[in-house]
């Protein structure tokens, strides 16, 4: 019976020191792995195109750059809202972290 109850506690102890760094480390405000991937550029300009497209009028004539999750929109809209729809949009795809507004607004004669 001793012996079992050696074993018990010796294989609990064991747990507890392979656990404790881990909760240590986490409590000390060291970083741990984040539960999503980071988001790539080229997903977020997919994104962003498509959802301009099937949005915003004349957003056939924004170029959509990104680059470290920095956005950058250029080219030319045909309307004030057509441009602020575009950059509102922008803003609401996940991963974009700063939208950069270069558009022109140039109507369609």
């Amino acid at each position: 019976m001793l012996k079992t109850i050696c074993r018990w506690s010796l294989a609990i102890s064991s747990s507890t020191m392979l656990i404790a760094p881990a909760l240590s480390a986490r409590a000390e405000g060291q970083p741990t792995q984040t539960a999503q991937p980071p988001v790539k550029d080229d997903w977020i300009t997919s994104q962003v195109k498509q959802r301009l497209g099937s949005v915003v009028a004349g957003a056939k004539d924004i170029d959509v750059h990104t680059k470290d999750d920095v956005v950058t929109l250029s080219g030319s809209a045909p309307t004030e809202t057509a441009r602020a729809q575009a950059v509102q949009i922008t803003h609401e795809v996940p991963g974009v972290l700063q939208v950069k507004d270069e558009i022109k607004v140039h109507p369609a004669q």
